[in-house]
């Protein structure tokens, strides 16, 4: 396999890996807030990480 060959199957991967996160976190409907308080809190964790589906849902 040359190195082309190898960096594109693991490109694929990675695609596909990120494709499974981004389904497991699709809803078909989900409330929205607008104009939050500011006494909410942010989860700022990465959805994506080092080829690793890292997305919390709350």
């Amino acid at each position: 396999m040359s190195y082309f060959s190898f960096k594109a199957a693991k490109v694929v991967v990675i695609l596909a890996a990120l494709a499974s996160c981004e389904d497991s976190l699709t809803r078909d409907s989900t409330p929205v807030i607008t104009n939050p308080s500011t006494c909410l809190t942010v989860d700022t964790t990465p959805l994506f990480t080092n080829n690793t589906c890292t997305a919390h849902t709350h």
